[in-house]
């Protein structure tokens, strides 16, 4: 009895976990920009339609190039979208204004922006789709974390040169330091990973880790066991 009243509230703290809380909102929130983009991923992908036959050089070909289109414009930016809904729910679970959660949006999207590598050898187009998940909740949650705690730094805030001024300039002026310093970590982050494990980024990271993981299981069946558990782990 006393173990399965130690289970319950095991479990009651992981499910009202601040964190996990709001990557499940978060979840939540993209169910819209999910279904759409399946629908159109099941549009592509029907098994019984040659789409290369003449028939798709007409109205069909142009319905299929819309759904092309659909498809890379929700599940092609799936992650860049996550980004954006977890740092949303993040600041309303946290209660924060509009005008603040707008900052913490730009905080997160900078430091996702650096863990992408764009303008390198190290970016690739398929890093702001479905792939990229983990790598995307991971930042976006540790970005509003590190720029929550530092905006209550007196020397961070900026406080006695915004006296005076505007709301939304007061906040945007407010937020400078944090944002770069939080940007600064992501930075960092990357030349660490790339120092002791040769990668590019945490997304890098994380799929060579999954990799390693299941070369190592070489029977299929416990492979897909393997995956099996840890999706619905996850």
């Amino acid at each position: 009895m006393n173990l399965k009243k130690q289970a319950h509230d095991l479990t009651y703290r992981i499910e009202n976990n601040f964190f996990l809380t709001v990557i499940r909102r978060s979840l939540t929130m993209m169910i819209p920009f999910v279904l759409v983009g399946g629908f159109a991923c099941a549009f592509i992908n029907l098994p019984f339609i040659d789409y290369g036959s003449e028939l798709f050089d007409g109205a069909l070909g142009t319905l299929y190039s819309i759904f092309i289109f659909i498809y890379n414009g929700t599940f092609g930016l799936f992650s860049l979208a996550l980004v954006i809904v977890i740092t949303v729910s993040y600041c309303i679970e946290k209660n924060e204004s509009p005008d603040k959660a707008a900052m913490y949006v730009m905080v997160a999207l900078g430091a996702y922006g650096v863990q992408l590598n764009i303008g390198t050898s190290g970016f690739n187009f398929e890093s702001l789709g479905v792939k990229s998940s983990f790598s995307a909740i991971f930042i976006a949650l540790l970005s509003c974390f590190l720029y929550e705690r530092l905006k209550r730094i007196t020397a961070f805030s900026l406080k006695k040169y915004v006296s005076g001024m505007d709301v939304m300039c007061a906040n945007s002026i407010s937020s400078l330091l944090p944002m770069t310093f939080v940007v600064g970590v992501a930075v960092l982050i990357n030349l660490l990973l790339h120092s002791f494990f040769g990668v590019k980024s945490v997304h890098e990271l994380f799929s060579n880790l999954s990799c390693a993981l299941f070369a190592h299981v070489h029977n299929r069946f416990f492979s897909g066991l393997l995956y099996t558990f840890l999706l619905h782990f996850f």
